[in-house]
């Protein structure tokens, strides 16, 4: 029998605050263009179901004072959890 997964913490209880990819890389101590062409493509890639439920192609990423992953539509009208954090991705 397979583990249940942790739900995701719910966006509404958490601040989430949007950057961009000059932040997100800096945070991860990487360089802008890695995160750009090969770690952002990744996250796209592991939440294409999340993605279809924004509506958008490129979703903005936000991250909450733990560092979890969110993933939003342009206008930050649709939030949804990855329930990961940004640190896994490196």
């Amino acid at each position: 029998m397979a583990a249940k997964k942790k739900k995701p913490p719910r966006p509404q209880n958490q601040k989430i605050k949007f950057y961009d990819e000059v932040f997100i890389s800096e945070k991860l101590g990487i360089d802008r263009r890695k995160f750009h062409r090969e770690i952002k493509p990744i996250i796209i890639s592991d939440f294409q179901e999340i993605i279809k439920e924004l509506g958008c192609d490129n979703p903005d990423i936000g991250l909450d004072s733990s560092n979890n992953l969110y993933l939003a539509n342009i206008a930050h009208t649709i939030i949804k959890s990855t329930g990961l954090s940004i640190f896994d991705y490196i």
